[in-house]
């Protein structure tokens, strides 16, 4: 008998070892190093503010280098009616004004294509929920259980009685409900 106790707690010491032993616990968090984080990270594009299109502009560079700039670095500005009226006051090329505003649109329509989007799938999600629970409630209240007292497989009288089947006017084939 003691050999037999002595095997079960080597068994079980050698169990718990094992358990202590594993690999990271599941729950545990795992740091990602700098090198890591910065090659994975996307590079930061400077934002052309409204004084360096100005600047550029008094300075003489061209309107499609401006554009370009723009393009390059992804800029969007959200331009009320009296910026419009001050870039243009500035010296700013008209070319620039009207591609600023084509592209505060053009992110207006795409921010809007995305709200629509996810509004028509919650009203998806919830509409699938509310079929799948009247489903369920069809299913609890189906005529099957219902009949002239003798259950399920007994004779079927009327319409509508016993199994669910019920008289289609039309000469079509007996149906469930």
């Amino acid at each position: 008998m003691p050999a037999s106790r002595s095997f079960i707690a080597a068994l079980l010491t050698l169990l718990l070892a094992a358990c202590a032993a594993s690999g990271p616990q599941p729950g545990s968090v795992q740091r990602l190093s700098p090198e890591e984080l910065a090659r994975i990270r996307p590079e930061a594009k400077p934002v052309v503010g409204l004084e360096e299109i100005i600047a550029r502009s008094k300075t003489g560079q061209t309107p499609e280098a401006i554009i370009a700039r723009l393009q390059e670095t992804g800029t969007i500005h959200v331009l009320s009616s009296a910026q419009i009226v001050e870039l243009s006051r500035q010296g700013v090329d008209q070319k620039v004004i009207d591609y600023l505003a084509e592209v505060q649109e053009k992110a207006r329509q795409a921010t809007l294509a995305t709200q629509l989007a996810d509004r028509d799938a919650q009203a998806a999600l919830q509409l699938e929920r509310e079929r799948q629970r009247r489903l369920a409630l069809q299913h609890q209240y189906d005529a099957w259980h219902w009949s002239l007292g003798y259950g399920a497989w007994g004779p079927r009288y009327g319409i509508g009685w016993g199994r669910g089947y019920y008289y289609d006017p039309f000469l079509r084939p007996w149906r469930r409900w």
